[in-house]
């Protein structure tokens, strides 16, 4: 389904390849680029529930798809599970980072668009950080 909840199926699919794939071999898949995104086709016999191949070649792509992601913001902390309960959410002029532990602080460093800091978030906190000036703001 995409945003408009429309369920597509092979036929609204397979003219944007141009063709039916043949079988192929395990962890195979069609890559084919289209206006400003691609798509991935993976063969029959490779799909990614069908088959251990097929789903490490699923898990391999998805991988590699991420690494691609330019970040604008990212999440750390040296104690092990402290940003567990960290969620963050990145728009054109602010980011959102809220604590979602209902019992306990929560304290991270944070990168965002390059730029390095500390927050300390209350339980259940939201920090709202201005992307331009970081100017912060709290709602609680």
């Amino acid at each position: 389904l995409d945003r408009d909840f429309i369920n597509y199926t092979d036929a609204d699919l397979m003219p944007l390849f141009g063709f039916l794939p043949p079988e192929g071999e395990p962890g195979e898949y069609v890559e084919k680029r289209f206006s400003k995104g691609r798509l991935f086709l993976f063969t029959a016999r490779t799909f990614p529930d069908a088959t251990k191949e097929g789903r490490e070649a699923y898990k391999a792509l998805v991988k590699k798809l991420a690494s691609e992601v330019r970040q604008s913001a990212t999440i750390s902390s040296e104690t092990e599970g402290e940003t567990d309960a960290i969620c963050f959410s990145v728009y054109r002029n602010k980011a959102y980072f809220l604590n979602m532990d209902t019992r306990r602080e929560r304290t991270f460093d944070y990168v965002l668009d390059g730029r390095q800091g500390t927050l300390t978030l209350r339980p259940c906190e939201i920090r709202i950080l201005d992307r331009h000036g970081l100017v912060e703001s709290r709602i609680l």
